[in-house]
């Protein structure tokens, strides 16, 4: 028997590029089976009157023990410059990256994965996720496989 992983993609999604996205695209069944907005960031985007909240909230990740145990193993110490705290900035990079981290390890577990990938335009993140190995793309890349997903449902 083959021990062959087969993978398919899901995207964990930063608030400037969820605050950019338009409706259509957060209705669409490509959105709701793959992309997904972590408690954080939502709650970054709660005065966003311009999305449909209802829809966001449907593919949000809850922050979880494990991921605030993520948080502070792996990503606290890493963080460098991109969480200032007496700023009240940053809080949800971190998480994020502390989210991708507790989802790839759930994949673990799993005979057919996905791979976790960060969409953001913040270079600070995409940075930190390739110190652990996870993959981050940028707005406008994440755009065009919406553009190109979504015009394959109709």
């Amino acid at each position: 028997m083959s021990n062959v992983s087969y993978y398919d993609v899901k995207y964990l999604i930063d608030e400037t590029p969820c605050a950019s996205l338009d409706n259509d695209w957060l209705e669409s069944e490509f959105f709701q089976n793959y992309c997904y907005i972590s408690e954080e960031i939502l709650f970054e985007l709660r005065d966003n009157n311009r999305l449909d909240f209802s829809l966001l909230v449907k593919n949000s990740i809850p922050v979880t023990y494990e991921i605030l145990n993520k948080l502070q193993q792996f990503v606290m110490p890493q963080i460098g410059p991109i969480v200032d705290l007496y700023k009240n900035e940053g809080n949800g990079d971190a998480l994020l990256i502390a989210t991708a981290l507790n989802m790839r390890e759930k994949e673990d577990e799993k005979l057919v994965k996905c791979e976790w990938v960060i969409v953001t335009s913040d270079k600070g993140v995409a940075t930190l996720a390739k110190k652990f190995d996870l993959r981050a793309i940028s707005k406008k890349d994440f755009f065009q496989i919406l553009k190109r997903e979504c015009k394959t449902e109709q």
